[in-house]
């Protein structure tokens, strides 16, 4: 499972095809074995601590045996350990940024969190190394194209990372770079923390499906308890007739975090401003687009610009068949709300197209429409998908391995 992360730019063939030889260095040992499978059902936050701690050592003691090579700059042997701490990273954060998603207790969650920000750390350590940048730059221009364009890539990233800075400059970009870490993961842990609900009088379920009105029966004291997970909040905004309803649960689900983000989000963003002038970019955006296909905020403006004019016209005439719809219940209305605007959008589809979500549902059984994605992803990226026998964090939860149908 954990492989295929390290396979965004550079397949494993690539390597184990290249041409150069490195007869003095044993090749690098898997970093398969070491992960493991995923910890999907940690008992307490000390075994995801351990478990991080884990990690962060051997990702630590594989940059330093990368760090300390001698002789020749190879594919096989250089850029295969470069890839292993890559994967390790990403894999890390993937793993815990799960964790921090789905834990049941904030212990667990604030332990993920924690090595969320462990793990920006080692990667930023891993950007600013001298060391590794000057062994990567060492390896002659490999054959391959795809592991060219991998290696040249790997080596802007060090530079827009800041690896030519002055060694004061350059530890203070690991200063920022973690508190942007740990600013980031505090802000996205208090949305995932946030939730909240809202009572409701059973009458104003009205329009929801059955078996949603079934899932939600009324409490002793007659009200019925609606959450902002998305299970919970998508149908209400669809289906339930009452304004107020729609509205309150709107509400909460938009103020979670709020006020308490307001002062991350300006940390954060002032964080990221110092960090791209520090090295030499006018501020985040530009920074954060040099690699990418529209490499600049122009040009992001540009585009945001041709796809705001060209869907115009559709949008206006969606706009006034929804306040068509409002205005029969509010006459002489110039807008509507936001909380109206899935409620609106399910009314029009069936006054103007005959098409009730309601019914479509029927057609729609989970366990044919599961299916039927996981057969057009293998499909389409030709790969094998198949159960994955593991732990989880809820019954509920269903596992899949994806695999190369080459390794099938």
């Amino acid at each position: 499972m954990h492989s295929l992360a390290a396979a965004t730019l550079l397949a494993t063939a690539a390597l184990s095809l290249s041409t150069q030889a490195a007869p003095a260095q044993a090749a690098p040992a898997s970093v398969d074995a070491f992960m493991g499978d995923i910890l999907a059902n940690p008992a307490d936050a000390a075994t995801i601590t351990a478990r991080c701690d884990a990690w962060m050592a051997e990702i630590a003691r594989r940059q330093a045996e990368l760090e300390g090579e001698t002789g020749p700059a190879t594919v096989a042997v250089t850029l295969q350990r470069y890839d292993d701490i890559a994967n390790l990273l990403a894999s890390a954060a993937g793993e815990f940024a799960l964790l921090r998603e789905v834990m049941a207790d904030d212990a667990r969650r604030s332990a993920a969190a924690a090595c969320e920000v462990r793990t920006a750390s080692a990667q930023t350590r891993l950007s600013l190394s001298r060391k590794v940048y000057d062994r990567l730059k060492a390896i002659p221009a490999p054959a391959d194209a795809a592991t060219k364009l991998y290696l040249s890539r790997s080596l802007a990233a060090f530079e827009r990372a800041g690896v030519a800075l002055p060694d004061a400059e350059r530890a203070r970009a690991q200063a920022l770079a973690d508190q942007i870490a740990e600013v980031g993961t505090r802000f996205d842990k208090a949305i995932a923390d946030g939730r909240k609900t809202v009572q409701a009088d059973p009458a104003e379920l009205e329009g929801l499906p059955a078996d949603y009105i079934a899932a939600h029966p009324p409490g002793a004291d007659g009200k019925v308890v609606i959450s902002t997970d998305y299970p919970d909040l998508l149908p209400v905004m669809t289906y339930a007739k009452s304004e107020a309803l729609r509205r309150r649960l709107y509400e909460a689900n938009v103020t979670r975090a709020w006020p308490d983000n307001d002062a991350r989000l300006s940390q954060l963003l002032n964080l990221r401003n110092e960090f791209a002038q520090l090295l030499g970019r006018k501020d985040h955006a530009t920074l954060v687009l040099e690699d990418k296909m529209l490499d600049t905020p122009a040009r992001v403006e540009a585009l945001l610009a041709e796809m705001a004019s060209a869907a115009k016209p559709a949008s206006e005439r969606d706009y006034a068949r929804k306040l068509a719809v409002y205005r029969l219940d509010h006459p002489g209305a110039s807008a509507f709300n936001p909380w109206d605007n899935a409620w609106l959008t399910n009314r029009v589809q069936k006054r103007d197209f005959a098409y009730d979500t309601q019914e479509a549902r029927q057609y729609f059984d989970y366990d044919e429409v599961r299916d039927g994605v996981l057969a057009l992803t293998a499909d389409l990226f030709g790969v094998t998908i198949r159960p994955w026998h593991t732990t989880t964090w809820d019954p509920a939860v269903e596992t899949y391995e994806m695999v190369e149908k080459a390794r099938d």
